[in-house]
């Protein structure tokens, strides 16, 4: 197994340079220039981008899939707050997320993280996505 790789899976539709999601939730798409073409329904395997809260700002299409299958990353935690409920995920030196998270992670740490997206409504900003995780999976350390 690769000790750093992402699967999210989101079901939605490519309008005017944004994913919109089954539930209408807008995320702007970060190579949506490449996609231009692809502006129909489908369920897309993307890499989030996310803010220090684990709001997902962006995200980068990786590929149209046929149907969906569980989001999860691997990865190596460089932060974590003081309670451990929020960590930063280091994917590649240039790909790092945010996850919030039930479970204490350590800093160091090799965690296969199975996550889904929430969505909810904000006091900044009408829709808001947060990645939150629901199984950890340790790894090794």
């Amino acid at each position: 197994m690769s000790t750093a790789e992402i699967c999210w899976c989101v079901s939605g539709r490519i309008e005017q340079g944004e994913l919109i999601t089954d539930l209408c939730e807008a995320i702007k798409i970060k190579n949506g220039q490449e996609l231009a073409a692809l502006a129909h329904q489908g369920i897309w395997k993307c890499i989030p981008s996310t803010d220090s809260t684990g709001d997902v700002t962006g995200v980068s299409l990786v590929e149209k899939l046929d149907q969906i299958a569980p989001s999860y990353c691997v990865g190596r935690v460089t932060q974590a707050s003081k309670r451990g409920d929020t960590v930063l995920v280091k994917l590649s030196p240039s790909c790092k997320i945010t996850f919030r998270s039930t479970y204490k992670l350590a800093v160091a740490g090799l965690y296969k993280l199975s996550f889904e997206p929430i969505f909810r409504t904000s006091k900044r900003t009408t829709n808001n996505t947060k990645i939150v995780t629901k199984n950890i999976h340790i790894i090794k350390y």
